[in-house]
């Protein structure tokens, strides 16, 4: 009679371990999943600020660029990407007054003593979750890689 009793209590003791141990490890996976989400949310948020440098690049070689709102889908995120001038700003070192181009494109009177700056702002979207990223991205213009 007593063996029955001390192997009954010992299973409902391994029992409770054992169902412990399995809902440790569903919510390992839960937050792992999750992690997994936040990375390509902010993988599909940085590649949206990649397109935005890109246009702005673009832009100043003359090829045909939208600055401003620009919707596009990445790993299944919905992606806003903004690009806002923000101004521009007389580097030192020349005595040339400076004029920007129209709509902020365009090409400094003795080359390149302008920083034109943008802020380019992504981000991304799907079901309730969203990631944010922004950058200011300083333009010289007539500089190689300004």
């Amino acid at each position: 009679g007593i063996a029955l009793v001390t192997t009954i209590i010992i299973l409902t003791v391994i029992l409770i371990m054992a169902s412990m141990a399995l809902f440790l490890v569903s919510r390992g996976i839960i937050v792992t999943a999750t992690q997994k989400t936040i990375r390509d949310a902010f993988a599909a948020s940085l590649s949206g600020i990649e397109y935005g440098l890109k246009v702005v690049d673009d832009a100043f070689r003359g090829n045909t660029g939208s600055l401003g709102h620009t919707q596009k889908s990445i790993e299944g995120f919905d992606v806003d990407i903004y690009i806002e001038d923000l101004g521009s700003s007389l580097l030192g070192g020349g005595l040339a007054t400076m004029a920007r181009g129209y709509s902020g494109i365009g090409k400094s009177a003795s080359g390149g003593n302008i920083a034109i700056e943008y802020l380019v702002y992504s981000q991304s979207k799907r079901d309730k979750l969203r990631y944010r990223l922004s950058e200011v991205y300083r333009r010289v213009p007539n500089i190689p890689g300004g």
